[in-house]
């Protein structure tokens, strides 16, 4: 299985547990990093209640909007 990173302003949140980039909205399990991307990713949810990040690397040309985290180690995607 191939992980797929993906980054909030240039910071690491964690890895999607997939071998392909999302192509539709829903749920997706990913492994959170500890450091300063994941936390930015929580509070950008709370204040704003979505967060756009980058797929694949912190210049990357897929995007995702994270809208929530519907449980632990899941998040809810927006292409």
């Amino acid at each position: 299985m191939k992980n797929l990173s993906f980054y909030l302003d240039g910071l690491l949140v964690g890895f999607l547990l997939r071998d392909s980039k999302p192509i539709e909205d829903g749920d997706y399990e990913y492994m959170p990093t500890r450091g300063a991307g994941h936390l930015r990713l929580g509070t950008t949810l709370r204040e704003s209640g979505s967060a756009v990040c980058r797929l694949g690397d912190p210049e990357g040309e897929v995007t995702i909007t994270v809208v929530a985290v519907p449980r632990v180690h899941w998040i809810r995607i927006r292409l």
